[in-house]
């Protein structure tokens, strides 16, 4: 989502009409859920270590469940990772509404065994997504990287 906009801002106005969106075809026939990735639009957390947890916390939650959040959202013209925020001028909503069944996946980085386990098995989503654009085969992708995520997690975190 954040490339579209960086896109549409530098681009020549030519260029611009040369950039489609389209959610990543991810179900074997129609009426399995349209999986699609909502990634979080800011990567905000604290630390355990910090001296101000308590307002960091009060921050997030102020952020994240306040107007200005809203607003943020439309103004970044992304989807939101909060459940129920209103988006009016996104050109992904318009990508959504073409589509029946929808489930949005969030991704939550961070948590620390998945990162141990991401840094491990050296697993780049954005390498993975041009394999798979430029004609990878989705089945056998997934089928690797399924065997080598459990060898890396049973190596790293055990089990």
């Amino acid at each position: 989502q954040w490339y579209y906009t960086d896109f549409m801002k530098e681009a020549p106005e030519e260029a611009k009409g040369d950039l489609g969106l389209f959610l990543m075809p991810t179900r074997d026939t129609e009426s399995d859920p349209f999986r699609y990735f909502v990634t979080g639009e800011v990567f905000l957390s604290v630390p355990k270590a910090s001296k101000m947890q308590k307002e960091a916390v009060a921050f997030l939650d102020w952020f994240f469940t306040s107007e200005y959040y809203t607003g943020y959202i439309n103004h970044m013209q992304v989807l939101p990772s909060v459940a129920g925020v209103k988006v009016e001028n996104s050109p992904f909503i318009s990508v959504l509404e073409g589509h029946d069944n929808l489930e949005p996946v969030y991704q939550i980085p961070g948590k620390e065994n998945f990162t141990k386990i991401k840094n491990a098995a050296r697993y780049d989503q954005n390498q993975l997504s041009q394999f798979l654009l430029s004609g990878g085969d989705f089945d056998s992708l997934m089928a690797e990287w399924n065997k080598k995520w459990k060898e890396t997690k049973a190596k790293v975190i055990g089990g």
